[in-house]
């Protein structure tokens, strides 16, 4: 069996914090608030589960949609305390300081257990830290060349453990690398992002492919502060575009799943499964978001 494993970095709207320009914070907030109920309202319809990586900062903003999230029987993941938290600038006792602030929130907050990470920006964050956190996996590793930003296109593209961690890679076409997540998706179109996957599936048991809340809400208002590689084909656009993916990997036999349900399934971690406690065993994905 092969999985769906879509995935959300839940934060406000960053692009316009990047480029130093003057907005009301609560504005930025707000729209990721928009994309993210219209997320919610197609992986409903579509009766598809998720893993959403959220942030301390937006979580407490917005609590009712967070519980919303995790009634309806999502993932709920660790991303950052804040969006903007320079990891590279710290070392790992303070890193560990931010995330556990922010991890503790999050659990004591929703009554949850958080066994995932992907850190913002796909910024490298040690194992050490992620161990000592309590995170069973992390999914920050984008395997592909991305200018100005990391090259690892010689990296792995399968899941594998690091130093106890188990990395589960952002999807990328086999041989050509090519990334086909969030801004490649909205600016290639649904036919490129089928063409990768289909390359993908030839040797992966997964496709695991990430977006933002804010991919989903209408950006066109900031075409000229933000440039249109970055507008083009947001919301209803790419809400259209998500719903046919879907049915798409379904058409392949592919079944939609959080991240901690599907390492659960696969053979491959027997030891991972081992490592859960008997109640949460018993109720498959009780600990991270139901």
């Amino acid at each position: 069996m092969k999985y769906l494993l879509l995935t959300f970095d839940v934060e406000e709207f960053v692009r316009p914090i990047e480029k130093n320009l003057e907005y009301d914070e609560k504005e930025l907030f707000e729209v990721s608030r928009n994309g993210l109920e219209r997320i919610i309202q197609i992986l409903k319809s579509k009766d598809v589960k998720a893993t959403f990586f959220v942030t301390h900062d937006f979580s407490m903003r917005y609590k009712g949609l967070i519980k919303r999230i995790i009634k309806e029987r999502h993932e709920i993941g660790l991303h950052a305390y804040k969006h903007n938290d320079n990891y590279a600038g710290l070392d790992d006792e303070e890193v560990y300081k931010l995330l556990k602030r922010a991890k503790d929130g999050l659990e004591g907050e929703f009554k949850i257990r958080i066994n995932g990470f992907r850190s913002p920006q796909l910024q490298f964050v040690s194992p050490d830290v992620l161990n000592k956190l309590g995170i069973k996996y992390d999914s920050s590793f984008h395997p592909t060349y991305v200018p100005g930003k990391y090259f690892h296109a010689f990296g792995k593209r399968g899941l594998f453990k690091e130093d106890g961690v188990i990395v589960v890679p952002i999807s990328v076409a086999a041989g050509l690398r090519l990334p086909f997540s969030w801004i490649w998706f909205r600016n290639f179109g649904l036919g490129y992002a089928k063409f990768c996957t289909r390359l993908a599936l030839m040797n992966s048991m997964y496709i695991n492919i990430y977006f933002h809340p804010w991919d989903f809400a209408d950006l066109s208002s900031y075409r000229k502060e933000i440039g249109g590689l970055y507008v083009r084909n947001s919301g209803e656009n790419l809400a259209r575009d998500i719903e046919r993916y879907i049915d798409f990997c379904k058409s392949k036999g592919l079944v939609g799943s959080t991240m901690i349900d599907f390492l659960k399934k696969e053979p491959f971690f027997e030891l991972f499964r081992k490592s859960l406690t008997k109640r949460e065993k018993e109720t498959p994905g009780k600990e991270n978001a139901n």
